[in-house]
């Protein structure tokens, strides 16, 4: 943390992934579910256990369906074999509202699988549809733990936007707030590394426009709940070509996947000190 920041929410879109998103809003089917959205393109089942650390990638997916009426959501997971099914599916769950008024969020205790006997500690965010960088983005997070394990399911694509603050290591007061600067992610969760895309970089009010900047080769450390990014020093590329002048140090990021306290801080330059704060996580959808 950067403590001399003044820090302003930021919304995170992942899909944090590449997981893809499948939305459909607004038509009641026969089961009277108003809100589908589906975590595909096998995301990152991350799990552990008394014996440490499992990853898997074939046949992951999670999905919800909302029935907005009577405030219940159905909850399908698969790739949770750690949990002692390889299928988890949630009937009927009750849901709430999130501290930012829009999403939908499940924190419940002793939830009962409705086709295996298990039970989970669960929490589900849903953050609805947004567009970003033209992209119809949709957030789904889904965390859940036993006795003997605790599952998360990682995008392997994410798009977040909201404030990137920006100050100057050599002016005092020199803080500068971007709204139109946003962050994906994609993951390689074999060879654990990531790379980070910074869309509209604007680190100061006479920065010049720059292209899409591309921080390659980002270690990648998955903990229970999500994952952290870091790496020491690292050259960015624009438009396919390194810019050793704009070498980034201190990069971390700390992604919560169901929680509205995700990070992301870096050093440009060893000029701006580079902060943002992330409530959400979203995928593309198709």
């Amino acid at each position: 943390m950067i403590k001399y920041f003044t820090r302003r929410p930021l919304r995170v879109l992942a899909g944090l992934m590449m997981a893809v998103m499948t939305v459909s809003c607004g038509s009641d089917d026969e089961n009277g579910f108003d809100i589908e959205a589906t975590m595909g393109g096998n995301p990152i089942a991350v799990a552990w256990t008394s014996e440490g650390m499992t990853i898997d990638t074939v046949g992951t997916s999670c999905s919800v369906k909302f029935n907005t009426i009577n405030r219940r959501v159905t909850i399908e997971a698969n790739g949770t074999a750690a949990m002692g099914a390889d299928q988890l599916i949630f009937e009927s769950v009750d849901y709430g509202m999130g501290q930012d008024g829009h999403s939908y969020v499940v924190n419940t205790q002793n939830l009962k699988a409705s086709n295996a006997p298990v039970s989970v500690t669960m929490k589900m965010m849903y953050s609805g549809e947004r567009t970003i960088n033209s992209t119809l983005c949709n957030g789904v997070s889904l965390r859940m733990a036993s006795e003997q394990c605790d599952l998360t399911f990682v995008p392997r694509h994410l798009i977040m936007d909201g404030a990137t603050e920006t100050v100057l290591t050599t002016v005092s007061d020199s803080a500068y707030v971007s709204e139109s600067t946003t962050y994906s992610i994609d993951i390689d969760p074999a060879k654990l590394k990531a790379q980070v895309v910074v869309h509209r970089p604007k680190f100061a009010a006479n920065m010049p426009a720059l292209g899409d900047m591309v921080f390659p080769g980002i270690d990648v450390e998955f903990v229970p709940g999500g994952f952290r990014l870091a790496k020491d020093s690292l050259v960015p590329m624009l438009d396919g070509t390194p810019y050793p002048n704009y070498i980034i140090t201190n990069f971390k990021a700390d992604c919560d996947m169901t929680s509205p306290e995700s990070t992301i801080e870096f050093n440009c330059m060893r000029v701006f000190k580079v902060y943002a704060k992330v409530s959400s996580n979203f995928a593309p959808g198709n």
